[in-house]
């Protein structure tokens, strides 16, 4: 998704990829069992960016999660991520929790 308007929310389903750059997202941005979320270049969340990652593959890289110069107006909750997971150049005006990573 490059410049898209979401005025509700994002769920990233198993299995599923998604990278996002330069987008407005009105709602959440939720990921559950995803091979990857990358959410950046100036993005913007209103709500909260959830993720919980795939768990690692028996062949193949690991799934991973990045959120790099974006706006998160809510909280972000990253869990039980057993790939690469990183956050830079982001500002997070609610909670940031990583637990089990």
């Amino acid at each position: 998704l490059g410049g898209t308007r979401v005025h509700g929310s994002i769920e990233v389903r198993a299995r599923a990829t998604l990278v996002a750059n330069g987008v407005v997202v009105g709602g959440n941005v939720q990921a559950d069992g995803a091979r990857r979320v990358s959410l950046g270049g100036g993005s913007t969340v209103s709500g909260d960016v959830q993720v919980k990652l795939a768990p690692p593959p028996v062949a193949g890289p690991a799934a991973s999660a990045a959120i790099d110069n974006a706006l998160v107006l809510g909280n972000v909750q990253l869990e039980e991520n057993a790939g690469a997971v990183s956050i830079t150049a982001t500002e997070v005006r609610g909670n940031l929790q990583a637990q089990k990573n």
